[in-house]
């Protein structure tokens, strides 16, 4: 494998993977082709064995970037702030907008599993109404609706 100049070691999860791979290229190629326990299981210590030898690494290998965390942070940051600036008469409408974005951004959709369009029939997607919230114990039955 060719490494960044600084990485002493391939990843133990990149190997894994890419064995993944071949493995399923080998069973659609081959079909009578069988990983039996006994090689898996000699993978397995083969693996371990390069890890004590510092052959492999385990963990990660750079910080992890949180793109959408960090989007969705200055998204809310900012319409609050904006709020805030600019005073409002009732927090309960930008609070409301950005518990619909937070929401809608935990469950990690796609744009059509939340949007209504042209194309979709009448229950074919997610309403505000079907979202319940509960904090602290307690039910709060609040519907959302724009």
């Amino acid at each position: 494998m060719s490494l960044p100049s600084n990485k002493p070691a391939p990843q133990k999860d990149s190997i894994v993977r890419d064995l993944t791979v071949l493995l399923a290229y080998d069973y659609f190629k081959y079909p009578d082709f069988k990983m039996s326990p006994y090689n898996t299981g000699r993978f397995k210590i083969f693996l371990e064995q390069c890890i004590r030898e510092g052959k492999i690494m385990t963990g990660h290998w750079h910080r992890r970037t949180w793109i959408r965390f960090a989007v969705l942070s200055h998204l809310v940051s900012s319409s609050l702030s904006l709020h805030i600036q600019h005073s409002t008469n009732n927090w309960d409408i930008p609070i409301a907008k950005c518990i619909s974005v937070v929401l809608v951004a935990s469950l990690s959709p796609r744009s059509g599993d939340v949007a209504w369009s042209n194309l979709y029939k009448a229950q074919e997607h997610l309403r505000y109404h079907q979202i319940h919230l509960h904090r602290g114990g307690h039910h709060v039955n609040r519907h959302c609706s724009y």
